[in-house]
């Protein structure tokens, strides 16, 4: 299997998704997952409400995180995994540039790389949009980060995923410094993958001013 569909289906088990490989520069039509094609009534009916901010959310991340690209219907409404009961989040979902893929010893410190370096700036991005935000048949939010673990498997490139899901109040006191990141980590749904697997995740080693100290995205 390539390195595309591992890491889609290490980070789609996160999110009950059966979703492709992703492309580069991977245009919005393919992107964001059509209203019609949500897998419940009230996915449907939020993506059809909220169509112009997938959009806007899409082009935001384009526009301002050009190095990141976007899973295939990597921007969609979703419940976390194995919460039939929750309320939809909206999910982004995205590669890192695999010019500079984080770096550690192993996955978790990758994952807590990948996390001070783009969590909250993509939480950022996600609560921006307000209609969102503001309907209360959304629940929050889901983050998924992807990049291509160092050392070939078998020969084969392989995926590693972390998966972040989390209520719209714990985003917003994050993504306005209320909180810091170690406490958020523990208010979070946190998984990851290692390809297909998934790898107990111990606390990730992030401290609370890595955030501030995380480059900014270009606006």
């Amino acid at each position: 299997m390539g390195t595309g569909r591992l890491a889609a289906a290490a980070a789609a088990f996160a999110v009950g998704l059966l979703l492709s490989e992703p492309a580069a520069g991977l245009p919005r039509e393919e992107a964001i997952l059509s209203a019609k094609d949500h897998p419940s009534a009230e996915t449907r009916a939020l993506a059809e409400a909220h169509a112009d901010e997938l959009l806007g959310l899409y082009e935001d991340v384009r526009r301002c995180a050009p190095r990141l690209d976007f899973q295939r219907h990597g921007i969609a409404f979703q419940r976390p995994r194995g919460a039939a009961a929750a309320a939809p989040h909206l999910t982004l979902w995205v590669w890192l540039d695999p010019g500079r893929p984080p770096r550690g010893p192993d996955l978790v410190a990758r994952a807590a790389e990948a996390f001070r370096r783009h969590g909250q700036g993509l939480f950022r991005r996600l609560m921006a949009r307000t209609p969102v935000f503001v309907d209360p048949r959304a629940g929050g939010y889901g983050l998924i980060l992807t990049w291509l673990k160092p050392e070939p498997v078998g020969g084969r490139l392989v995926g590693e995923s972390l998966a972040l899901f989390a209520d719209k109040l714990t985003v917003a006191n994050f993504v306005h410094d209320t909180i810091a990141a170690t406490t958020f980590l523990t208010r979070v749904e946190v998984r990851a993958f290692d390809g297909q697997t998934e790898v107990r995740l111990p606390r990730l080693a992030v401290e609370d001013d890595d955030g501030a100290a995380a480059p900014r995205e270009a606006c």
